[in-house]
């Protein structure tokens, strides 16, 4: 994990990143949440990142299909009137079905998608769920 020293948006309006490698592990959307805390977030939207991290987090531990030695890449952007996130995997890729929902799963996506300002996936190599939200000045 890397973050900047100073806890929050550096003066000057550089911003603050924090990234992590995760394991593929149940403990992993844990993991996670708890440096959502390093962004010095107004409580709502503070509360709104953890739940996606975890959602997404999540769904690389369930749906990626990792291998034990292959981690997930957390990246956390504070900007002082944004905050973005960027959940990275190698696994087998994104599935379509959960952008859709279905009787049993998707629900995460869907809350990104009604939490958010914006959000996407990108695919490659890996595949990386992004969102951003908008913070009130």
């Amino acid at each position: 994990m890397a973050a900047d020293s100073n806890g929050g948006v550096e003066r000057g309006g550089k911003p603050l990143v924090v990234t992590m490698r995760l394991p593929p592990a149940v403990d992993a959307p844990l993991r996670a949440r708890a440096e959502v805390g390093t962004l010095d977030l107004p409580r709502r939207t503070h509360d709104d990142v953890v739940l996606l991290v975890s959602e997404l987090v999540t769904n690389c531990v369930v749906h990626a299909d990792l291998e034990p030695d292959q981690e997930i890449d957390l990246r956390l952007l504070r900007r002082p009137h944004i905050v973005r996130v960027e959940v990275r995997d190698g696994g087998r890729g994104f599935a379509e079905t959960l952008v859709a929902g279905g009787a049993s799963s998707g629900f995460g996506l869907y809350l990104v998608e009604q939490l958010t300002d914006r959000w996407g996936v990108e695919r490659g190599d890996d595949t990386c769920v992004w969102f951003e939200l908008d913070l009130d000045t």
